[in-house]
């Protein structure tokens, strides 16, 4: 039963498209047999529309029941799953996709001398004082590169990103997993910063976690969406009062 979890979980985001799809085409349907079953003058029609109509209840009440367990899969027995479960595997290397260079017999160097005049470095005008020259007046300056912000504090046991490791490439659902929990424990926010938010602090998650994690999912977040760039990800706990206790943070590049 866990292997169903663990697909529920890395799947979530196209069940819920697909579920989506489903709700919406058949309440359509439910539409349409409604506008038969008022102007039915026959009873093979009015049967015909009756038939549409627990049709599409039918399929509507699946999907909503389909939603309804996967998000309560992601919210309460993701957290209790072993967390090499959901880890995404490590991709093996093809080495038959890597082509590889046939051997060359090594070729004698030549020397060969130019006739032209060896090329000279013209140095660039010096003002007064022996300092470059400043551009000409109306030249725009280059626009500072944006910055990702600084995370305080530093990861330990109690509060750490386990996965995606410091660094990594990433794109589309990415799952992060790590170590959330206090004292006096009282929720855990995951939080991106970069060029999509504008250098502000934006939630990943759709809600906290109102649980302690100990070497566990702390969530998924879709990047789908995210414009490419450097981006800062920082893992807050907080206390029963509302109050940070402690953070944790990594940079990740989203392509």
């Amino acid at each position: 039963m866990q292997q169903v979890y663990a697909f529920l979980v890395h799947n979530d985001y196209p069940i819920y498209f697909i579920a989506g799809l489903g709700l919406v085409w058949y309440f359509m349907r439910l539409i349409q047999a409604r506008q038969i079953l008022r102007g039915a003058m026959f009873g093979l029609e009015r049967e015909r529309g009756q038939q549409m109509q627990q049709t599409a209840l039918g399929v509507m009440a699946v999907c909503l029941a389909v939603i309804g367990f996967v998000a309560y899969v992601n919210r309460e027995i993701a957290p209790t799953l072993p967390p090499e479960l959901l880890r995404p595997a490590t991709p093996t290397p093809n080495i038959f996709i890597t082509p590889l260079s046939s051997p060359t017999s090594p070729q004698p160097q030549t020397t060969l001398t130019s006739p032209l005049a060896p090329t000279v470095t013209l140095r660039s005008p010096a003002g007064p004082s022996g300092s470059a020259a400043e551009p000409p007046p109306g030249t725009p300056s280059p626009a500072p590169s944006p910055t990702v912000p600084a995370v305080a504090g530093e990861c330990n046991a109690l509060v750490q990103i386990t996965a995606p490791p410091d660094g990594v490439t990433v794109s589309g659902a990415v799952t992060f997993f790590g170590t959330a929990t206090a004292e006096n424990f009282g929720a855990y926010r995951l939080e991106g910063s970069g060029p999509h938010t504008n250098g502000q602090w934006q939630a990943l998650l759709d809600f906290p976690g109102t649980r302690p994690v100990l070497d566990g999912i702390l969530g998924s977040a879709n990047f789908s969406a995210w414009r490419a760039g450097l981006y800062a990800v920082r893992l807050l706990v907080l206390d029963t009062a509302g109050a940070t206790v402690s953070e944790c943070g990594i940079q990740l590049v989203i392509e």
